[in-house]
């Protein structure tokens, strides 16, 4: 599709008509919405809306997609952040299957930090205290195979976090699971409470490896990225 690469494999802009439940993916999969989640025109990083998760109910799913298997190759999950509150655990993006695995990438209450499980070993987090009404760049990226920190990136506006590994190994392979895709949720619970805009997930491509201008557009074209790593 027009300003849609090969990599992208995922991209909500959350935008539309205030209260819509209808969330377009410029890739052309379905997404389902649950709960009361809706687009939100109060606030907005680009396009004038964003997707408004209410922390009870709200979730976006996506059906279970080759685009979902990383494995051990690089791939990059990036997204504009507002919370409504910030004094309990929530989750961005998951897949949950009790046989097959599960992963998940959130926010941890009260560690204060940002987490990557991957359901079997790895897990590793980052220090995030955040605020309300303060709209944040979060990407976590996997660079290559190795077994070090060095392969792993979670940025917080742009900027390299320093990533504590509480389990596994570096290179332990995301799990390949059979179930859904859910946008503020784990298994359809621990719920955002918040808001987000720029939802993109992309498959083999590392989108950053160091420090970064901050996106300061919407998705919408091909655009020039700071240093990748395709793999």
């Amino acid at each position: 599709m027009p300003g849609i690469d090969s990599f992208t494999k995922l991209l909500l802009h959350c935008d539309g008509i205030d209260g819509s439940t209808t969330f377009t993916d410029e890739t052309g999969k379905t997404i389902t919405p649950n709960g009361s989640v809706q687009i939100d025109t109060a606030q907005s990083k680009f396009g004038g809306a964003s997707g408004l998760f209410n922390g009870s109910t709200d979730y976006l799913s996506i059906a279970d997609s080759d685009d979902w298997n990383f494995g051990t190759d690089a791939f990059t999950i990036d997204f504009r952040l507002r919370f409504n509150s910030v004094s309990v655990s929530q989750y961005f993006v998951s897949q949950y299957d009790l046989a097959d695995g599960k992963w998940l990438l959130g926010f941890n209450f009260p560690a204060n930090n940002l987490e990557l499980w991957n359901g079997v070993n790895l897990d590793f987090t980052c220090p995030f205290t955040p605020s309300t009404g303060v709209w944040y760049h979060i990407a976590l990226v996997r660079i290559d195979n190795g077994n070090t920190s060095a392969s792993w990136r979670i940025f917080v506006n742009s900027i390299s976090q320093t990533l504590t590994k509480a389990g596994g190994n570096w290179s332990d392979t995301m799990p390949n699971t059979g179930t859904d895709l859910q946008i503020g949720a784990y298994a359809g619970a621990v719920l955002l409470d918040g808001w987000i805009d720029e939802f993109r997930i992309s498959k083999g491509i590392a989108r950053w490896t160091s420090d970064f201008p901050i996106p300061e557009y919407a998705y919408n074209n091909l655009l020039p990225f700071a240093k990748v790593v395709i793999i």
